[in-house]
């Protein structure tokens, strides 16, 4: 795959490639296009299938793999573990924190502890909808 920058949306445009290895330079292929650029767009999924047990004060890590175009605000959530629908939106802090990064978003907690436990959600969501 070969990103190409600076299209503007809703143009057309022809392309052509040539192959480069070990032989030398390729002939160029047949024009493919006209292409029309679109902005290509999803709605939001996240896959996250962790169950977690750990003993306090030990680091953890809760991974989510992040889809979505444009990317998803995400937020994480926290409940009992026997109230799941009392959720109420994660307080981040030097404890806790959330890292995004390509295509993932982590909650990290560091030396957890008792008050820890609770059942950890993940919502995202942008123009297209939502996933949780």
């Amino acid at each position: 795959a070969l990103p190409i920058s600076d299209l503007k949306e809703g143009g057309e445009y022809e392309f052509r490639v040539r192959a480069v290895n070990e032989a030398g330079i390729s002939k160029p292929s047949p024009t493919v296009g006209p292409l029309v650029v679109k902005d290509q767009q999803c709605p939001p999924s996240i896959e996250l299938t962790e169950f977690l047990e750990a003993e306090e004060k030990t680091d953890i890590s809760i991974v989510a793999k992040i889809k979505g175009v444009p990317f998803p605000t995400l937020k994480w959530f926290r409940a009992p573990p026997n109230k799941p629908d009392d959720k109420l939106p994660v307080q981040y802090d030097q404890h806790v924190n959330k890292v995004v990064v390509e295509d993932s978003c982590t909650l990290l907690i560091q030396q957890s502890r008792r008050n820890d436990t609770a059942l950890y959600t993940l919502t995202a969501e942008n123009n297209l909808g939502q996933d949780a």
